[in-house]
């Protein structure tokens, strides 16, 4: 926690622990509590947000996916396909995030990696990416529904959803106050300030 908080280059693992002077042997088994100890992340998440959140003076929820480049065919969930964060085609994993934004900062509710369908059927690639068996396909929109139905049963207060692709409200809880709104891809989301670039599409 304290390598992640801290001033610094990359936040990924082994560079953390680099910086907190940690060694190979100490590598090895955080890798390990991370990657293969079924402790649950969510709730961490949960708690984190639940405390945060009510000190952001909420505006909204911003649905957003991000691009991180991978090259290669091993990493979990990889591909060639479009980046809004590349801004072309490339090899990549995406990342379907939802966040609270408020006057006063920002809060993560939840995140998934994308899985693209050509790799729900082939299952030694699967296995080797260790992908659970009941890990299915989900269009993006279908991820960032259920990241906030998830986040709609935690106790933070709900927002209107600002997402640059249509979210499925099939998937999200049954709430009179929820409100879509969505904009165009290629116009930046809106400021919780200020007014959007473009006029944004309302759905209730």
């Amino acid at each position: 926690m304290r390598g992640l908080i801290e001033h610094g280059g990359r936040k990924s693992l082994q560079p953390t622990l680099l910086r907190l002077g940690e060694n190979a042997a100490r590598y090895e088994s955080v890798q390990q509590f991370l990657a293969d100890s079924p402790w649950d992340a969510g709730l961490l998440v949960r708690a984190c947000a639940e405390r945060v959140t009510a000190e952001l003076r909420l505006a909204a929820w911003l649905v957003d996916d991000t691009g991180v480049v991978k090259d290669g065919h091993h990493s979990p969930r990889v591909k060639r396909q479009y980046s809004a964060t590349l801004g072309k085609i490339g090899s990549c994993q995406i990342t379907v995030s939802v966040h609270a934004v408020g006057e006063r900062g920002t809060a993560p509710l939840g995140w998934a990696l994308y899985l693209p369908e050509e790799w729900c059927a082939n299952a030694p690639r699967r296995r080797k990416a260790k992908i659970p068996d009941e890990v299915s396909f989900q269009t993006k929109p279908q991820l960032a529904a259920a990241l906030a139905a998830t986040a709609a049963g935690w106790g933070i207060p709900t927002a209107p959803i600002l997402a640059a692709h249509a979210v499925e409200r099939d998937h999200l809880p049954p709430r009179s106050e929820w409100l879509v709104v969505e904009w165009p891809e290629h116009e930046r989301a809106p400021s919780t300030t200020g007014s959007p670039t473009s006029p944004p599409t309302a759905r209730p």
